[in-house]
């Protein structure tokens, strides 16, 4: 067995002035396994103040002087030295109340926690292996030194400690160790958590993390409650195999060896038993990543984790099933807004969760490969994706007019999200002229294109009258496609316009979810009394009982009543199989109508980039409307650059306004 020299000059001191000195401890157990060991501990039957004497030209730390132990500088390594000892009683569960000093190592071993932790080693004396430690290590075996049951209630953390090194080593526990850790888990409620924490951190980034999380997840769920749920939980659907705890368990094993990656990676799915439901297309759990997040946040400040790797832990969290796109331009929107860092670990905490997931999703992996290889280059390109590589700063704004305050950050971000999309070149001279444009009222192109394909949108229900003037008059101003009102003020709003230009759409008819024959009375009317364009929600029931060919036919009938008048068809039912989503398309395709339109429909945040991609695709010889999804300048753009002819929004005429 190879000591380094300095611990064998250490021992050879000791030998020379007559006393008794061994390698014990981890570090013999790693090196008979073949591993390099993190530092090394000796124990002896010198007493603390030989140790002093025989060392007096080290620095000498008093590290725990009341139990023997010393620390001796040796050539810039600290060994950690203490004397062979027999304990008292642990009335905490956790310390020993007093020690003894023992003249034997036979002694000193009997207090250990296991066996392949209480072996000791000299060049002298060879291997001390008074518990078939050596034995245990080759049949990869973690064992109590006697009775398991008393060596937990002296100390509660061995528990934990047990169950680490079956992680760390790839070992299992021996019968009567794994019975008494279960029997006697309660005890480590009594331990620190910040104690707890370090263990726990060490299992989950062992090599054998996945099988620990799974044959002892009682014992870790006794100090991490929140893992408990998630046990035996089935997700009962297309794109998982395994129940969520195993789901943690095989992606935890696949994530990247890093603390926070490892801890995102086991509560990432936490909250979903909390948000599960059921219907007859299978298990969903709308908003989970944000439920996660918050018990992540709440289980990490429990175990008195370190505050910034919660913060980044619980972001990561609440964003980690975005859907990724191989695109420049979202790739260089999400390092903006999650930064490199985070970014890099989200595609690659995305890796290890599909590789837990079913064959069904497999194709992600190849978009995994694409959007970390443009990261890459947009990052080694020194590419434009923060304010802080944005060639204009404040004070230039400030220099030409902008007034100092929100309106300076507010207009950084316009300008960076045109560099990024590459409608701007990120030069000075450029994006100030682009500025100074807006400031003498010129609504540039692409502005206007925008706004020619808004329809303005009123959608609340305590709408006054007033407020819809209101929607109708920036309309005009800004040339909007269209103004979306309630079905209610169509006629004054009809009366009100006269022949100003703006198309009325009808929104929000009072029976929008009951029978054809409902509806079609509902858009005659609203035809009669001055409407332009008719929006019409898919019925719910017919979209989850699979009823395709009659969503064509009431579409159709619908249509019959819009006098000519064009008809919108609302996609308002959350569909998750891009099966489904495609046989909609497919239905809309074959009806009449001359539009199809995503709001909260096929996600539940509104209209994706996906979503206007698969209805383009599919809704052959039909216009498309995105809505719900649209926040900034910059979204309206993606959505009619992927084909969108309209967009249902007031956020753009916000953005246009702040400009």
């Amino acid at each position: 067995m190879h000591l380094p020299e300095y611990i064998k000059r250490i021992l050879d001191v000791y030998s020379a002035a007559g006393y008794r000195a061994l390698a014990v401890g981890g570090c013999v157990r790693d090196t008979l396994l073949g591993a390099e060991p993190d530092d090394y501990d000796i124990a002896t039957d010198a007493l603390p103040h030989k140790t002093k004497e025989l060392f007096k030209a080290h620095r000498i730390i008093e590290t725990g002087i009341k139990h023997g132990t010393l620390t001796i500088m040796c050539e810039d390594h600290p060994v950690e030295v203490t004397v062979f000892r027999k304990d008292g009683a642990y009335t905490d569960n956790r310390r020993p109340d007093s020690v003894t000093f023992s003249r034997t190592f036979a002694e000193d071993a009997a207090r250990r926690d296991f066996t392949v932790n209480a072996m000791g080693y000299s060049p002298k004396e060879g291997l001390i292996d008074l518990y078939g430690g050596s034995q245990d290590l080759q049949n990869g075996i973690i064992r109590a030194v006697g009775d398991p049951e008393q060596r937990f209630k002296e100390d509660g953390l061995r528990i934990m400690r047990a169950i680490r090194f079956a992680s760390t080593l790839g070992f299992t526990l021996d019968e009567e160790t794994e019975r008494a850790a279960l029997k006697c888990k309660a005890l480590l409620l009594n331990i620190s958590k910040e104690r707890i924490f370090i263990e726990l951190q060490k299992l989950i980034m062992g090599k054998n993390c996945k099988e620990a999380l799974l044959k002892y997840s009682d014992i870790i769920g006794t100090v991490c409650p929140s893992i408990l749920p998630m046990k035996g939980f089935e997700q009962n659907n297309p794109y998982h195999k395994y129940d969520v705890l195993t789901h943690t368990a095989v992606a935890l094993a696949e994530v990247k060896n890093t603390p926070l990656l490892k801890w995102v990676t086991l509560f990432h799915d936490a909250g979903k038993p909390l948000c599960y439901t059921c219907d007859e297309k299978g298990g969903h759990f709308y908003g989970h990543a944000k439920i996660s997040a918050d018990i992540a946040k709440n289980a990490l400040a429990d175990l008195k984790a370190p505050s910034a790797l919660t913060k980044a832990a619980v972001n990561l969290i609440a964003v980690h099933d975005i859907p990724l796109e191989p695109t420049e331009r979202f790739v260089k929107r999400q390092l903006n807004r999650l930064g490199e860092e985070t970014f890099f670990n989200l595609i690659d905490f995305q890796r290890a969760d599909n590789a837990a997931q079913s064959e069904r999703v497999a194709y992600r992996r190849e978009i995994f490969d694409r959007v970390a290889a443009l990261a890459r280059e947009t990052v080694e390109k020194s590419h434009c994706f923060s304010l802080k590589d944005l060639a204009v700063k404040g004070d230039d704004l400030i220099a030409i007019g902008i007034p100092q305050g929100k309106d300076v950050g507010r207009t950084l971000s316009v300008l960076l999200e045109k560099v990024m999309d590459g409608s701007l070149e990120n030069e000075k001279e450029i994006l100030i002229k682009h500025i100074k444009n807006i400031q003498n009222g010129e609504l540039t192109m692409d502005l206007k294109n925008i706004l020619s394909k808004v329809d303005h949108t009123i959608l609340k229900t305590d709408a006054t009258f007033e407020d819809v003037k209101k929607v109708l008059d920036e309309a005009m101003e800004y040339g909007t496609a269209s103004a979306c009102i309630p079905s209610c003020y169509v006629k004054q709003a009809a009366e009100y316009m006269g022949d100003k230009g703006v198309v009325c759409t009808v929104v929000g008819f009072p029976n929008g979810y009951s029978t054809t024959e409902a509806k079609c009375l509902e858009t005659a009317q609203a035809v009669k009394e001055g409407a332009g364009e008719i929006d019409m929600v898919i019925n719910h029931g017919m979209v989850r009982e699979g009823r395709y060919d009659d969503i064509t036919k009431e579409i159709n009938e619908v249509k019959k009543a819009c006098d000519g008048k064009l008809l919108k068809v609302i996609i308002e039912t959350c569909i998750h199989s891009e099966e489904e989503k495609i046989a909609l398309c497919k239905a809309v395709a074959a009806s009449d109508a001359e539009y199809i339109k995503t709001s909260t429909g096929f996600s539940t945040h509104g209209a994706t980039r996906e979503d206007v991609a698969l209805l383009v695709k599919y809704c052959t010889g039909k216009l498309v409307k995105a809505a719900g999804g649209i926040k900034t300048l910059q979204d309206a753009e993606d959505f009619i650059a992927l084909g969108a002819s309209r967009l249902g929004t007031s956020s753009v005429i916000k953005a246009v306004k702040e400009l």
